[in-house]
């Protein structure tokens, strides 16, 4: 009876640690997430395989280590780069997952990130830049929750882990031995691939795989 006791108490822990968590996101971006998911199953077999690569990856490096991060790559850091990273940190807070998650690019140019207005149909709150700092967003994820989104250099990240997750989320872009993997993303599949990493890691920490 204790042990039936025991088991109950820690599913109900989990499942009000998941619920703040969820509740951390804005009501629609929540709502986003779980339509998300019940489209996973129409992810081709074969992507599936490559996102179960990604996510054993982070996980293996990067979560219970908070030196090391997850950095997406593209060109200029001003396209999937952006999106990559705003989608994994929407659904490590969904899971309750801390892992770190930053964004780069291989050069920099003076040009505004071109693509953050899709966020919007998801419930995200997108900030436009000041004329003071032209290229800084700020992208409102909850109540009292936002993350500052500006084009960062390869060179702009400090430290430099090796059991960081570098990938590259840019077709156009060679692998220069600059990242230890890569992924292939349209635009309008981040949301999807991305929710389905977080979701895969949640599963690979809950069975500690």
């Amino acid at each position: 009876m204790k042990t039936k006791t025991s088991i109950l108490f820690i599913v109900t822990s989990l499942l009000t640690i998941h619920l703040a968590s969820a509740q951390m996101l804005r009501k629609k971006i929540g709502k986003s997430v779980e339509v998300l998911r019940t489209q996973i199953n129409t992810l081709p077999k074969e992507k599936i395989n490559e996102l179960d690569q990604v996510a054993f990856k982070i996980y293996k490096n990067c979560y219970n280590n908070s030196d090391a991060s997850v950095l997406f790559i593209d060109q200029t850091n001003t396209q999937n780069s952006q999106l990559a990273m705003i989608w994994l940190k929407t659904g490590l807070a969904y899971y309750a997952i801390d892992i770190n998650v930053q964004s780069a690019g291989v050069s920099l140019e003076n040009k505004p990130i071109s693509n953050l207005n899709s966020l919007s149909d998801y419930g995200f709150v997108i900030k436009t830049p000041s004329n003071e700092k032209p290229n800084l967003y700020t992208v409102i994820y909850g109540r009292s929750g936002s993350w500052s989104v500006f084009p960062k250099a390869l060179s702009d990240i400090k430290k430099n882990n090796p059991m960081d997750i570098k990938i590259i989320v840019d077709k156009a872009l060679n692998d220069k031995g600059i990242a230890l993997m890569k992924l292939e993303l349209n635009e309008e599949d981040i949301p999807l691939q991305i929710i389905y990493i977080a979701a895969q890691l949640d599963h690979l920490i809950k069975n500690k795989i």
